[in-house]
């Protein structure tokens, strides 16, 4: 059976600012859009862009490669230590890390007590649909087995499967636990459709698949639930997850967008929550959802690889043990990188980045994270740096007394930083892989010179921040 749904999920262009990350890596950003670090001519010596060039493996996706044109590649080989890549197609999505305290969520309010006819539907892209129990919506509560009411899941025994969950009194039934009795076949990463309609008069759950949040066609028949209705509980809604034990049954993957229904989503059911994350601007963590309910959806953050929205091509590093690096001899003083850097977390004496040997071109925190410096022999450069979640351009030079650390929107601090010359380099930790800081990059340029005042706008115009 294929029905047609009466609104499309809607993607929402790509914004032209907050951060211009593609047009940086083709055409230039900001006020000199023909301008691109290929300007800077014989002394490029490396330009990792944002968006290609990647060598990527699994879900998430994680770094094995980076190409450099001009030079050696960053690499890391050792799968565990590679760091995070999110990609971005044009259309903005949440991160679900499947770790605890990192879902979206909202409180209880009254439209979201159905008592009857229910649908859930949700549109996103799972790491691993096979993997099982993983929730797409739940408003049901573990902890206790007292205060639930409604979920959607992947099936808790079977991949591949669909599982719908209703309470009538607060409490788990087996017999209101039903799953879809056929399987899905979508590959690991794919963006698609998971929905359910349950009829109270009929006590059926039918399901549903899309592949582009237009066309639903049902999976399997209808299954039968013991209860015919649903108790009104005070669980929050949670996305990815369940409330108990801060987040349990954890999906891993990106969520465009989630609703829930009173009625049947697919004729004459009313929204009373629409989460969508594809309309909300990179970087947030709070938004009103759009139904007429308007609620407040919470994307909860935590730990080093959190929930948050992603609005272009990134690179993550945890702050535990991801780096990627090159070992390229030529890489000699004077040298200047520029990278955009967004902390997630500041800790203390963490390092962004450092060359192929120990301690000859690092930046880092200080051992109060109150402050950055460089360092190739002795410290100099300190200044604050970019506050959490605050994208800005860094542009570093090594280049023994005329050494410098600036960030946009602030001046260049220069001093000596030593003689040493970096011999390659490592990103994300020190050039033994300790150390690893917790921030995320789109992009990586070095050039073989002091780079000038104006090179250094330019190169803040390029990335955008």
């Amino acid at each position: 059976m294929i029905v047609q749904s009466r609104e499309r999920w809607g993607r929402t262009p790509r914004a032209r600012n907050s951060l211009l990350f593609g047009a940086g890596a083709t055409t230039g950003s900001g006020s000199f859009p023909g301008w691109t670090p290929a300007a800077f001519g014989s002394a490029l010596k490396v330009w990792c862009r944002q968006g290609t060039g990647l060598t990527l493996s699994g879900f998430p996706q994680k770094v094995s490669a980076w190409l450099n044109p001009y030079g050696v590649n960053l690499t890391q080989s050792t799968g565990g230590v590679q760091s995070i890549y999110y990609s971005f197609s044009g259309t903005n999505y949440c991160v679900l890390p499947a770790i605890n305290g990192n879902s979206p969520t909202s409180a209880d309010s009254v439209p979201l007590g159905i008592t009857s006819d229910a649908s859930l539907v949700w549109w996103g892209a799972l790491d691993d649909w096979t993997n099982f129990p993983q929730n797409f919506i739940s408003k049901w509560n573990n902890a206790g087995q007292s205060n639930s009411s409604y979920l959607l899941a992947t099936d808790a025994s079977t991949p591949s499967r669909i599982r719908f969950a209703i309470s009538s009194d607060g409490s788990y039934h087996a017999d209101s636990d039903v799953s879809s009795s056929t399987s899905y076949s979508f590959a690991a990463g794919q963006l698609a459709g998971v929905a359910v309609y349950w009829n109270a008069a009929t006590k059926t759950a039918t399901f549903y698949t899309s592949t582009d949040f237009v066309t639903w066609t049902q999976l399997g028949t209808p299954q039968t639930t013991a209860a015919g209705s649903i108790a009104v509980k005070t669980a929050p809604v949670f996305v990815g997850g369940i409330q108990a034990n801060g987040n349990s049954e954890k999906a891993s993957g990106k969520a465009y967008r989630a609703q829930i229904w009173s009625g049947n989503f697919q004729s004459g059911g009313t929204k009373v929550w629409d989460a969508n994350f594809s309309a909300q601007p990179a970087g947030t963590t709070s938004f009103t959802e759009s139904s007429a309910n308007a609620a407040t959806v919470t994307i909860n953050q935590s730990g080093g690889i959190p929930a948050q929205i992603i609005g272009s091509n990134v690179l993550l590093f945890d702050g535990g043990s991801f780096f990627e690096q090159m070992v390229d001899a030529s890489i000699v003083q004077p040298v200047t990188w520029f990278m955009p850097i967004k902390f997630i977390n500041r800790v203390a004496s963490r390092y962004l980045m450092d060359g192929a040997s120990a301690d000859t071109g690092v930046v880092e925190l200080d051992a109060a994270a109150a402050n950055m410096d460089i360092y190739a022999g002795s410290v100099t450069g300190t200044q604050a740096g970019p506050a959490v979640n605050s994208w800005k351009t860094m542009a570093v030079c090594f280049d023994g007394a005329n050494s410098f650390l600036q960030f946009t929107g602030s001046a260049a601090v220069t001093g000596d930083a030593g003689a040493s010359n970096m011999g390659g380099f490592t990103l994300g930790a020190s050039a033994s892989g300790t150390n690893a800081a917790n921030f995320m990059t789109t992009e990586v340029v070095g050039v073989l010179k002091r780079a000038t005042a104006a090179e250094v706008s330019l190169m803040q115009q390029y990335f955008g921040v």
